[in-house]
């Protein structure tokens, strides 16, 4: 009778939940804006989310914006609050979109874009499991499921690998497959020096036999006073076939205060293209990277073309170049906020060919007042402006100046 009663009374609050969100929805007056365009090919701008918050209110709501409008987050159900963006940062790459919509239950249970990859025959997925790192005789296990996408057929293996040194908190970092050798790149720390590792699993794609188990020739060890971090930076569709992955290593001095608190300092930055076919590190000239202070720095993986988007508050710039040959893949291409119709470079990411940019009219948005955010959108390529587009009230014009001045866009949302 208890489960009964408990049963009840769960089906009315889902009810009053449900009832509510439908009231609050249908008195809401919130206004709605969108992104249209000023130059250009609206289509250019499909996929683009501004985020941030319009706060007329007595308390400010999160929007999103988009080219088909305004999301409100009051407005979402608890579906959409509770599940949905707990994996937004999923969801933004389009190739694990495609695989949850075309593949549901192979995708059930694999959370990690970085373990996928896939191509027109093959999905595959590898994870990496550690045995404790103080035992004698210290293994690593590797499993990987497979799914032909020809013949629809599944299959899985686990392979334990028997390692020479103890490793810990392993993880996938790139996965690759060469007709039937399937290469898993890990990173992890090592057991006996305080550093990370990245090791290369070569298996046998038919039976999960191992073939190789090389560790790269990277060795970036804290010492006294300095430390090094460490980031992977793969392709930018994270399944698709590559033949390099980039690593970065940024070197800091380190400092202990009487208190015991810690405070860090950049010194350098490293970078190195790893190459699957050679299997050897490639150092990047430092006048790729060269940043200036003041500036924020991307990198994009794409094939063999390495591109580095650098911008500030007053001008943004992208150069690519080819790991092959190590030559400039193509003109570095500059723009300034004026150029751009703008006071000032809110945010900006690459997609593809492409650089998203989010401008302002001021050099301090989240504090203006009437700011009108706008996007312009480049072909790094070519250097073109392809497009500019700007957010705008879709509603009577007699309110737009009003609600304007209370909306505050600052988050450019990639979608991979």
């Amino acid at each position: 009778m208890k489960r009964y009663y408990s049963s009840v009374i769960l089906v009315l609050l889902i009810i009053v939940s449900i009832g509510t969100y439908y009231f609050y929805r249908s008195t809401d007056r919130l206004p709605e804006f969108k992104l249209v365009a000023v130059k250009g090919d609206q289509k250019e701008a499909d996929g683009i989310e501004l985020s941030g918050n319009y706060g007329a209110r007595m308390r400010s709501e999160i929007v999103n914006v988009t080219t088909e409008g305004s999301e409100y987050s009051s407005r979402q159900s608890m579906y959409e609050q509770e599940i949905k963006n707990a994996r937004s940062w999923f969801y933004q790459h389009s190739d694990m979109r495609k695989l949850v919509k075309e593949h549901r239950d192979f995708m059930r249970g694999k959370t990690d874009p970085d373990s996928f990859y896939m191509d027109k025959e093959w999905i595959i997925y590898a994870a990496v499991s550690q045995s404790p790192a103080n035992i004698e005789k210290p293994e690593t296990e590797i499993r990987v499921q497979v799914l032909n996408v020809k013949t629809g057929r599944e299959d899985q293996f686990a392979t334990i690998i028997s390692e020479q040194t103890p490793y810990h908190n392993a993880q996938v970092v790139d996965v690759q497959r060469y007709d039937n050798e399937l290469q898993i790149l890990t990173s992890a720390m090592s057991g006996t020096e305080f550093s990370t590792k990245f090791r290369k699993y070569v298996l046998d794609l038919s039976n999960g036999h191992l073939i190789r188990n090389e560790e790269l020739p990277y060795k970036f060890i804290d010492r006294e006073g300095v430390r090094y971090s460490h980031n992977v930076i793969s392709h930018e569709v994270s399944s698709a076939p590559g033949n390099y992955v980039l690593l970065a290593v940024r070197e800091e001095k380190v400092t202990v205060d009487r208190n015991q608190s810690y405070s860090s300092q950049p010194i350098a930055d490293h970078f190195f293209a790893y190459s699957y076919k050679t299997g050897k590190l490639i150092e990047i000239p430092e006048s790729w990277t060269a940043a200036s202070l003041n500036s924020h720095q991307q990198y994009n993986l794409n094939g063999n073309r390495l591109s580095v988007l650098t911008y500030g508050s007053a001008n943004i710039s992208v150069s690519g170049y080819d790991l092959d040959t190590l030559q400039e893949a193509y003109k570095r291409t500059s723009y300034t906020a004026a150029q751009l119709g703008a006071v000032s470079i809110g945010s900006a990411y690459m997609s593809g060919n492409r650089v998203i940019i989010l401008l302002h009219q001021n050099d301090k948005p989240m504090m203006a007042v009437n700011d009108k955010p706008m996007i312009a959108v480049i072909d790094a390529t070519k250097g073109a402006l392809l497009y500019q587009g700007e957010v705008v009230v879709d509603g009577p014009a007699s309110e737009a100046e009003e609600h304007m001045k209370h909306l505050r866009l600052y988050n450019l949302t990639p979608r991979i």
